[in-house]
């Protein structure tokens, strides 16, 4: 990619991916994944993965201490 960017000539999304990540990390993403539809999923976890970090570290009385709620988001 060719410096430096003419960041106002950009297609909307990767204006906006400009702002969120960077120039650098931009361009990455965009020849990383140029020509293909990403569609993200809602959710940031995956429920089963989840599920499992769940039971794998609660011990029945480390609910607010352990970062259990995090995985809500």
């Amino acid at each position: 990619m060719v410096e430096p960017m003419d960041i106002e000539a950009l297609q909307p999304i990767y204006r906006q991916l400009d702002e969120l990540v960077g120039s650098k990390n931009m361009v990455k993403i965009f020849e990383y994944y140029r020509g293909v539809q990403v569609i993200l999923p809602l959710h940031l976890y995956n429920r089963e993965a989840a599920k499992q970090q769940i039971v794998k570290r609660y011990d029945g009385t480390n609910q607010a201490d352990s970062g259990l709620l995090r995985y809500t988001i």
